[in-house]
């Protein structure tokens, strides 16, 4: 390995960023639609969801460390 990552570890890395970002990015249709309906402000939503994006991406690195250290 080049850059001394294995290959399930940057695959890893690769899903959980593309995980993290499809479930929070308000560019879904249906995603705005369901906060609109709900009756939610926008910017409530997005402080929730800003929130909760940092708590994944703090959890996400944790767990690319120990599987970089493991040898996954």
């Amino acid at each position: 390995d080049i850059v001394g990552i294995s290959r399930q570890t940057a695959v890893l890395a690769f899903n959980f960023g593309d995980g993290f970002c499809n479930n929070i990015l308000p560019h879904a249709a249906a995603t705005m639609g369901f906060v609109g309906i709900a009756g939610i402000p926008f910017s409530k939503w997005f402080k929730f969801s800003l929130k909760l994006f940092l708590y994944w991406v703090v959890v996400g690195a944790i767990l690319l460390m120990i599987a970089q250290s493991i040898g996954y």
